[in-house]
């Protein structure tokens, strides 16, 4: 359980840097080449990236148990990943909690969305290699 452990980090960090560099190329391009941050905000944004990887890496490990449902597995993954993502994006400033609770709940959706998408990605990628 510990090898799975260290390898569902890895894996976990590994996407989580990778959706990080997405979207940092879409909204660079998006401001037209125009992406300036101050007070280390990419280095916060990196390690919360980080964080979000561990966040859902981590947890995976509970698929290693044939005793709980495949759905009850994902909702303790997705649960306690989209937990971690919340909070690090309070945090780091992916949530622009300025703009009111309109736009902070649209965010919030749209994080669990593309974290339920990625979910499911990566499932049926797993389902394939078995």
């Amino acid at each position: 359980m510990l090898k799975q452990m260290g390898v569902s980090s890895f894996v976990g960090i590994g996407i989580g840097l990778m959706v990080f560099g997405i979207i940092s190329i879409v909204v660079d391009v998006a401001n037209g080449g125009v992406f300036q941050y101050g007070d280390y905000q990419i280095t916060k944004m990196i390690l919360g990236s980080v964080g979000v990887g561990l966040g859902f890496g981590l947890p995976a490990v509970v698929y290693e148990s044939e005793k709980i449902p495949y759905i009850m597995q994902g909702i303790i993954h997705l649960g306690i990943g989209c937990a971690v993502l919340i909070v690090i994006a309070f945090l780091v400033g992916w949530i622009p909690v300025s703009a009111g609770p309109v736009v902070i709940a649209a965010a919030v959706m749209v994080e669990i969305v593309m974290a339920v998408l990625l979910w499911k990605l990566v499932s049926l990628y797993y389902k394939k290699e078995a």
